[in-house]
């Protein structure tokens, strides 16, 4: 199994290394792909976690009823 950090940093020696081994349309930009895609939805899973956390802490400074209730519904999505 190859690391994705090698395919990442060098792959046009992986490409080239699949064609010696029998598989020439192994999906390396593919998964190069499909890497880039997913760092982008980590950072903004990350990004939506923050403002939870930010969200939640400034519900929990509130004290009036009314005006946190307001404040939970609006976070809801």
């Amino acid at each position: 199994m190859l690391d994705l950090a090698t395919i990442r940093e060098h792959p046009d020696q992986v490409k080239a290394a699949m064609v010696i081994l029998g598989a020439p349309d192994a999906p390396i930009d593919r998964i190069l792909a499909l890497d880039v895609r997913r760092r982008a939805l980590l950072t903004e899973v990350e990004s939506l976690k923050a403002e939870r956390n930010r969200v939640s802490k400034e519900i929990g400074k509130m004290k009036e009823h009314p005006e946190r209730s307001a404040a939970q519904s609006k976070s809801l999505p």
